[in-house]
C-alpha cells in the first residue's frame, strides 16, 4: 500500500497513511479513523486517508484563525514569493505528481502531465502576480466600466465600493472571500 509503481519505472513511495495537515503538521484524525484511497487503475489501496470529524474541522479553523493576523501583515511581495515557491516545487516534481495523480484518479498520464498539473502550477503563478497588482482604485473609479465585482478582504472591499460610488458604478462584493457560491 505504500508505493505506486509508475509506468516510467519509477517507484514513488507514499506514506502508509496520512494525517490532516493542520498548522504546519500532519495530525491524526480526532476519531482515529481512516479510509483507504483506492486507485481506479488497480483497484487496490494506495494509502490511508483521515476520516475527519467536526473536531478536526474545529482544529483546522483554530489554526487558520491563529495564523490570520500574521498572514494579514505579510507583504504582497512575500505572499507572491510564497506562491511562486509552491509553483516552482510543483514544476520540479511534475513527473512524480502527475504519475501519482494518475494512479489516484485514473486519468491518463498525458492529461495529468500536460493539463492538470501545468494548469495548477499556472494558477499559483497567476495569483502570485495578481497579489502584486495596485489596480483596484483606477479600475473601480473609472467611468468606463459598467460594473465591478470584488472578492477579498473587507477593508479593500469597502474602498472598492467607495471608489465605484464616485461614478455610481454598480458593485458586487464578497467581503472576506471565504465562502464563495456559484448560482445557476
Amino acid at each position: 500500500m505504500s508505493s505506486v509503481r509508475a509506468k516510467s519505472g519509477h517507484d514513488y513511495r507514499l506514506r502508509a497513511k496520512y494525517g490532516n495537515f493542520i498548522g504546519g503538521e500532519w495530525i491524526a484524525p480526532a476519531g482515529g479513523e481512516y479510509f483507504e484511497d483506492i486507485s481506479p487503475v488497480t483497484g487496490e489501496a494506495m494509502t490511508l486517508i483521515p476520516r475527519s470529524q467536526a473536531e478536526d474541522i474545529d482544529r483546522a479553523l483554530d489554526a487558520a484563525h491563529e495564523a490570520a493576523p500574521a498572514w494579514g501583515k505579510t507583504s504582497p511581495a512575500e505572499r507572491s514569493a510564497m506562491l511562486l515557491k509552491i509553483a516552482d516545487r510543483m514544476e520540479e516534481n511534475l513527473p512524480m505528481l502527475a504519475e501519482v495523480e494518475t494512479w489516484d484518479n485514473g486519468k491518463s498520464i498525458r492529461e495529468t502531465t500536460a493539463a492538470d498539473l501545468p494548469l495548477a502550477i499556472d494558477h499559483f503563478r497567476y495569483f502570485a502576480a495578481a497579489i502584486r497588482a495596485e489596480a483596484g482604485k483606477p479600475l473601480a473609479s473609472s467611468p468606463r466600466i459598467g460594473k465591478i465585482a470584488f472578492t477579498g478582504e473587507t477593508t479593500t472591499g469597502r474602498l472598492i465600493m467607495q471608489y465605484a460610488s464616485e461614478n455610481i458604478i454598480p458593485v458586487t462584493l464578497e467581503p472576506g472571500g471565504k465562502s464563495p457560491n456559484i448560482f445557476f
